[in-house]
């Protein structure tokens, strides 16, 4: 979602940020400009991560298989041995990194609009922030809960959100 020069990722009933092989995040544009690559978050493949993306291949779910807790990685993998190991590696919050240089090439802002309660979605933001790297980005970067956005709500709203989510202003 896009207000203005705010760039949105609302997460409420999505599971997470999806995950992404290296050979897709390569893709992209500014990627080595915005990020330290090495530090950003990533998993071993060998791990069951049912919303992985594959570069030639649609994303699958299957909702009866149980999503893992985020494990992140951030241990720099060494310039001699990162060609060979990123193979068998998967960034985590590709959906993230994605939007991140969505904004940056937008010259925008990027939120993350989460519920309080799903703590794996914002460890996952913060260590997809950690990784950026570029001077005078960073600022633009931002978390917003639901719970704290409830409390500019109308009231209706909110009984919707309490009804239906469970969330209540912060």
């Amino acid at each position: 979602m896009q207000l203005n020069d705010l760039f949105v990722e609302a997460k409420l009933t999505e599971t997470n940020f999806q995950n992404a092989r290296p050979a897709l995040m390569h893709r992209y544009r500014d990627l080595e400009a915005v990020f330290d690559v090495a530090k950003l978050p990533r998993a071993q493949r060998t791990e069951i991560i049912p919303t992985e993306i594959y570069p030639d291949e649609e994303a699958t779910y299957d909702e009866s298989v149980p999503i893992p807790a985020p494990s992140f990685d951030t241990t720099p993998i060494p310039t001699s041995t990162r060609l060979a190991s990123n193979d068998k590696q998967t960034f985590i919050g590709y959906q993230l990194i994605r939007n991140v240089l969505a904004a940056f090439s937008n010259d925008a802002s990027f939120c993350v609009l989460s519920d309080a309660r799903r703590h794996d979605l914002i460890d996952t933001w913060h260590a997809v922030a950690a990784a950026v790297h570029h001077p005078g980005f960073t600022w633009r970067l931002k978390l917003l809960t639901w719970q704290e956005l409830a409390t500019a709500l109308p009231v209706d709203l909110q009984e919707f959100l309490d009804s239906k989510y469970g969330i209540t202003p912060a």
